[in-house]
């Protein structure tokens, strides 16, 4: 497998670029493709929730975006999806649900148009069955970027400040706000 993610980060690293999201994001996913996240078996200083989940899984950008067990993300999940069902076709697609993109959820964010096009079956009702998603789809990594954006931050301010403490069900509310403002605000 190592080979495939391997594979996969060099053909779609300079996607990382032209995905609609945050700076930090693109530099986040930029430096997790190069394997230069300072975090996990990468991290050399003293916090330990650097190089380790209080889960007791070794700390990585994808752990920490879907796999831990300790940080019930359900709640986030549902607001993210509230927020993309608004901007988004009235069409099922699996890129329309980042919760099922295991166990990489950030590769589908930076190969969406592709991942869309290749998949996308005709609706007879639709003349151009591709054009409902392009239409939404900058929207839609805004989104998801965001989405992926906070969780990061706020699981690296639960590693690096003492009184901060990341409980999901409480950062509900935080990130509501964050999807309804406008760009150039966030």
């Amino acid at each position: 497998m190592p080979f495939v993610n391997q594979f996969l980060e060099s053909l779609y690293a300079p996607s990382v670029w032209k995905i609609n999201v945050l700076l930090g994001f693109k530099e986040t996913l930029w430096r997790e493709m190069n394997q230069a996240q300072a975090i996990g078996h990468r991290y050399h200083g003293e916090r330990e929730l650097m190089r380790t989940c209080p889960c007791g899984h070794e700390l990585s950008l994808d752990h920490i975006l879907m796999g831990c067990a300790r940080y019930n993300l359900t709640g986030l999940e549902r607001v993210m999806h509230d927020k993309l069902r608004e901007i988004s076709p009235k069409v099922w697609h699996k890129s329309l649900h980042p919760d099922t993109w295991k166990p990489s959820p950030w590769y589908p964010l930076i190969a969406l148009k592709r991942v869309e096009q290749n998949s996308v079956k005709p609706n007879r009702s639709l003349l151009k069955p591709n054009e409902a998603f392009s239409k939404s789809r900058s929207a839609r990594e805004w989104v998801i970027g965001l989405y992926f954006w906070s969780i990061w931050k706020w699981r690296m301010a639960e590693a690096n400040e003492p009184d901060f403490r990341f409980l999901p069900a409480r950062q509900e509310n935080r990130l509501r706000e964050i999807l309804a403002a406008e760009p150039q605000d966030v």
